[in-house]
């Protein structure tokens, strides 16, 4: 029997534009290599944490998706391990859009700490699925709205087994110890700085240079 587009779908690269919370209005055009189907879908809410039973689209596997882009207002607690399941064989992840570290991580800081304290590798605290899960996962870039927290690079970002390489927006809560001590063994760091910080960030710019050979840092207007 003929395969049906789904299982056809061959892209690697899916664009998702998400808007008002929304994990998608649907996935947009994937087009196979051998064929021109057009294939859409609706996907949930992943605001929320509890998916409608029976949601035939989440069931759905892309396992020849391998690079994801999501644009979305906020990351709810389900957004992750929704793509985690959808999306199981990404290599490279882009995440635009708020998120705190519990929706990150899949856990609250305050049960990290206490349970690391105990002398608890992180990998084992029960969590929900978090980004901790995507095992080949090798290129994340966060977007500009993405506000990354100290505690994703200390407790997150190492425990991606095949990281490396990262992207992201600096900010004043991060430090460059912060980013040599945890995930300087990456190939590669692209930190992006607005040009009109340029100067006020001088002694930043000078720490990495010194600190993280493997960094490049971008000036954009902004």
């Amino acid at each position: 029997m003929e395969n049906s587009p789904i299982q056809q779908v061959t892209d690697s690269t899916i664009e998702c534009c998400l808007r008002n919370s929304f994990f998608a209005d649907m996935l947009q055009e994937i087009i196979p290599l051998d064929q021109r189907n057009k294939f859409l879908k609706k996907f949930s809410e992943l605001k929320y944490p509890v998916v409608p039973e029976g949601d035939t689209v989440l069931a759905q596997q892309f396992p020849n998706v391998t690079s994801l882009s999501l644009d979305i207002g906020e990351f709810g607690c389900s957004a992750l391990p929704v793509v985690f399941e959808t999306f199981p064989k990404l290599k490279r992840l882009g995440l635009s859009g708020t998120c705190s570290f519990s929706s990150f991580s899949g856990l609250h800081k305050a049960t990290i700490i206490s349970h690391v304290e105990d002398g608890w590798p992180i990998e084992r605290i029960p969590r929900r699925k978090s980004i901790m899960d995507f095992i080949e996962l090798e290129v994340i870039t966060f977007g500009m709205y993405f506000d990354i927290d100290p505690d994703m690079i200390l407790y997150c970002l190492p425990s991606v087994p095949n990281l490396r390489q990262i992207s992201f927006y600096w900010n004043e809560s991060l430090s460059v110890p912060l980013l040599r001590d945890s995930v300087g063994h990456l190939e590669r760091i692209v930190i992006i700085i607005s040009k009109n910080d340029k100067d006020a960030l001088e002694d930043v710019i000078v720490q990495v240079g010194e600190m993280l050979p493997n960094t490049c840092v971008r000036y954009i207007e902004l």
